[in-house]
């Protein structure tokens, strides 16, 4: 059985614009942040608002997000020295590249 929903709109408004602005936020600080601002709300109460965010596509994880600054925000793979193609790649050493440290006979 699946469970009720018990917050106010103007609670899920605040959590959803709070993790907006500050994206790698967790429950704790946003529910922090709540207290001060007189919302009477438990810690899992906010963990439960935020699950149902990110459910609905609403909210980005913040393992996403951080995954997503790690690849430069452009969605590809940065490469760096071992891309495909690269000189350092041990899939494109050639017997032309080998010459060059093999003694010759």
């Amino acid at each position: 059985m699946r469970r009720r929903i018990y917050w106010s709109s103007d609670l899920l408004i605040r959590v959803e614009a709070l993790r907006k602005e500050n994206p790698t936020w967790g429950r704790w600080p946003i529910w922090l942040t709540l207290r001060k601002e007189g919302f009477a709300v438990s810690e899992r109460t906010v963990g439960r608002i935020l699950a149902y965010l990110e459910a609905h596509g609403r909210v980005e994880s913040v393992a996403a997000f951080l995954a997503q600054a790690r690849r430069g925000k452009g969605g590809e793979d940065p490469g760096g020295p071992m891309r495909k193609g690269s000189p350092r790649d041990t899939r494109w050493v050639t017997l032309a590249t080998l010459s060059r440290w093999i003694p010759s006979p």
